[in-house]
C-alpha cells in the first residue's frame, strides 16, 4: 500500500500517470503484485494499480514524461537521489472507499507498507 495525495491518485485512475516514483521498491514482492492507494487528503483507500515492473532510470526527462510531472518537480523530488519507477497496468478506482484497518494497518504509511 503507498500513499499519495488526491492529485496524484487522479492521474493515476485517468491514465495519464504510467508510473509511481519511489526511492525504494518492495523486493520481497513478486512481479506483477497489486499496489492499494491510500489517499493521505481523504484518509481512505481509493484504488489499486497493478505493478508490471520497476524500472531503475535516472533520465529526468523519461521520469517526467512517466510521472506526469514537470521537469522541475522531478528535479526537487528526487533531489539527487536514485528513483525507482513502479510502472502502472491494470488500475481499479473503487466506488466503495476502503479503511486502512481493513488491510491490518492501524496507522497510514509514510511512503509504502507491505500488506496482505
Amino acid at each position: 500500500m503507498l500513499s499519495s495525495k488526491t492529485h496524484w491518485n487522479n492521474k493515476i485512475f485517468d491514465g495519464s500517470k504510467k508510473a509511481e516514483p519511489r526511492d525504494r521498491y518492495p523486493t520481497h514482492a513478486n512481479i506483477p503484485f497489486i499496489v492499494y492507494l491510500y489517499d493521505s487528503d481523504m484518509r481512505k483507500i481509493t484504488g489499486e494499480f497493478e505493478c508490471i515492473d520497476i524500472i531503475d532510470n535516472t533520465n529526468i526527462e523519461y521520469i517526467a514524461q512517466m510521472t506526469s510531472m514537470s521537469v522541475e518537480t522531478v528535479i526537487k523530488y528526487i533531489d539527487h537521489s536514485r528513483v525507482y519507477l513502479w510502472e502502472i497496468g491494470r488500475v481499479r478506482e473503487y466506488t466503495k472507499l476502503r479503511n486502512m484497518e481493513e488491510f491490518g494497518l492501524n496507522w497510514p504509511p509514510k511512503t509504502w507498507v507491505y500488506v496482505d
